[in-house]
């Protein structure tokens, strides 16, 4: 059975949802600024100082924000801002929170030091999680200091589960500042502030949909990579900067439709919404096309196209990428014989192949039976298929290892085989199949048995030694390390045995009553030396004619 699904995205329908729409609470808090503990005199240098100014507020990195307060040091006009800088730059300029008393002040720029940036940043801990797929609305306000010397783009929000933190040593001078604003991804809300006008409050806003549990919010200035060579005198120690004032930031969810933007292909698919109803659900912006009216969308994901939702008030839109899932082709159920084992192959188009025991690639060899399940995935979606794998049993030998098989040709005698019914049989010399076989002549006859659906063998043998006569035979020499390594007598039906060998002097350096006599040419482990040597062999053998004695003597050459 195949399985597709999404690796980041499983739909999930709830019965009885509610939507009716909570009322926007903002989830910046002291968004306004009006909640601190003390108001500092002039800016603020020290590191993660603003924390001890402002509730709520902190600085990721040591390039610190300001905070100014109408409250104190002010003027009809508003509170005086003064920078001075080296080579006698001085500019000033009065200021008045947006709304109330308090706001905010950062930097964003390059400098002072040759190949250094000056940013800062504010960062908040939101009161509630964000929530998968919500979409939410982000407002302040900005105004940018008259005593600015350029313009800069790309001021946003970064969102994420935990606090981000980077210190350095020198603060805002420290060359991998480069570091934080490159590598940390952000939404931007402004892509230009050349409409920002100085001494005047600008309303910004921008709409964003949440990946799920984002916790932190960092504000400030992402810059890209080309404003270094846009703006930045690359061979002087120089400071070139934007200096901005902020003021009441909120962020509040703002009704849309919640559901994935992109699924794997037949994948199923649920849209609702937090608007209130009556819904529409059209594939089309004018809603000429009605899809549904329900409160909740179902739909199988088939091709990538845009879906909205209508209602007497409001609208919203989703496009909707629809990914092919990977490709995956198993074998069918199979089986393997036992004390054998079976090699499952797949074919995929995937970037990743893991069977569900923990082995990746497109092929495993088992010798278990059980069922194979194997996941391939792509970058976003996952395939799995299964194979069912049996273990058939092998049949049983038909030849007992405890009869002895013997004929006398001379007297023409034959044995019958009759092999048990319900196997099927090949003998290997003359590829007969029959289960009951007759045979007059000695020799070692191999067969394979099978089962009856063919699939499974056993080998077996069938050996039968000739008893007519003593059939003795002993060698006149051995080679311990040339080819006849030991001095060995065979002898049919060996019913008893005594092998005694003497060197030249009658000494006796070996004896044997093993049915099968043989010697290595040692004597207390070591190699003799080469020369002749004496043996005396006496046993008795079954032959046709009865139980036979056998005495013999003999010289024997033992070779070096």
């Amino acid at each position: 059975m195949l399985i597709i699904r999404c690796k980041y995205y499983l739909a999930v329908i709830l019965l009885g949802y509610s939507l009716i729409l909570n009322a926007q609470i903002n989830l910046i808090p002291n968004g306004s600024f009006e909640n601190y503990y003390s108001i500092p005199n002039g800016f603020i240098h020290d590191g993660d100082s603003i924390s001890k100014y402002i509730k709520d507020w902190l600085s990721p990195t040591n390039g610190t924000p300001d905070f100014y307060c109408t409250k104190s040091n002010s003027t009809e006009n508003g509170i005086p801002i003064q920078i001075t800088q080296a080579q006698n730059y001085y500019c000033g300029n009065f200021q008045n929170a947006e709304d109330g008393y308090s706001f905010m002040g950062f930097l964003a720029g390059f400098g002072p030091k040759k190949g250094s940036h000056a940013n800062e940043y504010l960062q908040c801990k939101l009161l509630n999680t964000l929530k998968r797929d919500h979409k939410y609305k982000l407002v302040f306000y900005i105004n940018l200091n008259q005593c600015s010397e350029i313009n800069l783009k790309n001021i946003g929000v970064h969102l994420a589960i935990d606090s981000i933190r980077q210190f350095y040593p020198n603060g805002y001078e420290y060359p991998n500042w480069t570091n934080f604003s490159k590598t940390i991804p952000a939404q931007i809300i402004t892509e230009s502030e050349e409409s920002l006008d100085t001494g005047k409050w600008t309303r910004v806003e921008g709409i964003f949909k949440s990946k799920g549990k984002e916790q932190w919010l960092t504000f400030g200035h992402f810059f890209q990579s080309n404003y270094f060579e846009k703006y930045y005198p690359k061979d002087i120690d120089s400071t070139i900067f934007s200096y901005y004032f902020m003021d009441d930031i909120s962020l509040v969810e703002t009704p849309s439709i919640i559901g994935p933007d992109t699924v794997c292909f037949g994948e199923k698919v649920n849209l609702y919404s937090t608007f209130s109803g009556p819904f529409v659900w059209s594939s089309d912006s004018k809603g000429d096309n009605i899809l549904s009216k329900d409160s909740v969308f179902l739909f199988n994901a088939i091709q990538s196209g845009w879906y909205y939702i209508l209602t007497p008030n409001e609208r919203d839109s989703l496009y909707v990428f629809v990914i092919p899932a990977p490709t995956v082709s198993i074998n069918k159920d199979t089986f393997f014989c036992t004390n054998s084992n079976i090699t499952l192959t797949i074919k995929s188009d995937a970037s990743k192949i893991e069977w569900k025991n923990g082995v990746k690639g497109k092929t495993i060899t088992i010798s278990t039976a059980g069922i194979y399940k194997v996941f391939c995935a792509n970058e976003f979606c996952i395939s799995e298929d299964s194979v069912k794998v049996t273990e058939i049993t092998n049949p049983l030998k038909q030849i007992s290892d405890d009869k002895d098989y013997n004929i006398c040709s001379e007297d023409h005698e034959r044995i019958q085989i009759k092999l048990q019914s319900g196997y099927l049989y090949f003998w290997i010399l003359d590829s007969d199949t029959a289960s009951s076989k007759i045979f007059d002549k000695k020799g070692c006859y191999p067969l394979k048995i099978f089962n009856p659906s063919k699939t499974c063998y056993t080998n077996d043998n069938l050996c039968i030694s000739e008893i007519c006569d003593l059939n003795l035979f002993i060698p006149n020499a051995f080679a311990p390390n040339g080819i006849n390594t030991t001095f060995k007598i065979s002898v049919n039906q060996l019913l008893e045995s005594k092998l005694t060998i003497f060197n030249t002097w009658g000494e006796k350096i070996f004896e044997t009553e093993n049915l099968n006599p043989e010697w290595d040419g040692k004597y207390n482990n070591i190699l003799c030396p080469q020369g002749t040597y004496f043996f005396i062999f006496t046993g008795k053998s079954l032959t046709k004619k009865g139980s036979v004695e056998i005495y013999r003597k003999g010289t024997l050459f033992l070779s070096r």
